[in-house]
């Protein structure tokens, strides 16, 4: 949940620049622990876009697999 916190933080205060040039391009994010595996991927288009997917799968075998994406402006 931190991780979430912490990537729509950095989504948000993007949001509030202007995006240049150099912000346009794929930013991964993977965290893998003992019986957890979470990935994050934001792609930053040059005409203002993005797109986000979310993966997150802990191997306990009561929780199933999630899939959250999203795109905007």
């Amino acid at each position: 949940m931190k991780h979430i916190l912490s990537f729509l933080i950095l989504i948000f205060s993007l949001s509030l620049c202007a995006q240049s040039k150099e912000h346009v391009g794929e930013y991964r994010s993977k965290h893998v622990g003992e019986n957890h595996l979470m990935e994050n991927n934001l792609t930053l288009n040059q005409n203002g876009t993005f797109l986000f997917h979310h993966y997150d799968r802990i191997s306990n075998g009561i929780h199933p697999e999630r899939n959250f994406y999203g795109k905007g402006t």
